[in-house]
């Protein structure tokens, strides 16, 4: 009878895992802290960066937010997003731990705060569209930058390093 409901225990996490709360409640036993608000997790149907389940607090991230890639750490399905949408928030926070690619849309135009582009991991495509932001900082993974403008403030150009391809 033990073995049963531990089974059965077994089985409620497994399926808990897969909401936001599941996922919190996972890294609570595990020692780690709740996932940041606007944290990629892909468990919306699609992978559209408009789609509020792929985000951690289900809301896209906006103009004064940070869109945070973990990887599998915060995410198992849809785990490369698309920027389907013109985008403006402060910053994009790219672990080492993310092996995902995030694309964006051609007519879809990126522009990153004072928080800045810090990419650690991954690959980012870009498209036919222009991209501007205020900080710039890459030390691992891609950035394929679009085939348009990709503009960084004149302002913050001490803040452009790239360590990495």
């Amino acid at each position: 009878m033990k073995n049963f409901y531990r089974s059965l225990i077994i089985l409620f996490l497994f399926f808990a895992s897969f909401t936001m709360q599941g996922q919190n409640y996972f890294y609570h036993m595990l020692g780690l802290s709740a996932l940041p608000n606007f944290t990629w997790v892909g468990l919306g149907a699609d992978a559209n960066w408009n789609t509020p389940l792929n985000w951690s607090n289900n809301a896209a991230p906006g103009v004064g937010d940070t869109a945070h890639f973990m990887g599998a750490v915060a995410c198992s399905l849809n785990c490369s997003p698309t920027i389907n949408v013109s985008i403006s928030l402060a910053g994009v926070d790219i672990q080492s731990t993310y092996a995902g690619t995030i694309t964006q849309m051609p007519a879809t135009t990126i522009t990153v705060g004072s928080i800045g582009w810090i990419q650690s991991a991954g690959t980012f495509q870009g498209a036919s569209s222009n991209i501007s932001m205020v900080k710039f900082a890459i030390s691992g993974g891609v950035f394929n930058a679009p085939a348009a403008q990709f503009l960084i403030s004149a302002s913050a150009a001490s803040a452009f390093c790239c360590a990495a391809t």
